[in-house]
């Protein structure tokens, strides 16, 4: 049968201050994408100055962060 395991989490946050901060971040989980992001902005130093990220709905939020300049892909666009 199937058996309940627990896996710990963190925070993109947590991992930059235990880690340091990247130049640029690259943010790929599968639905979870946003919250990761989200947890940035607690510490706005903790902030790459890149961010690659498959979810679009997260371009008002990276924009409240303070970033300006975005490169879509796969086809994404953007309305002005």
């Amino acid at each position: 049968g199937c058996a309940e395991i627990r896996v710990p989490t963190t925070t993109c946050l947590a991992l930059i201050r235990e880690h340091g901060l990247p130049t640029v971040l690259k943010v790929d989980i599968e639905g979870l994408d946003r919250a990761c992001v989200e947890s940035l902005a607690a510490d706005p130093a903790a902030r790459p100055h890149y961010v690659m990220i498959e979810d679009k709905s997260a371009m008002d939020l990276l924009t409240s962060l303070g970033y300006t300049r975005f490169k879509l892909q796969h086809g994404y666009s953007v309305a002005q």
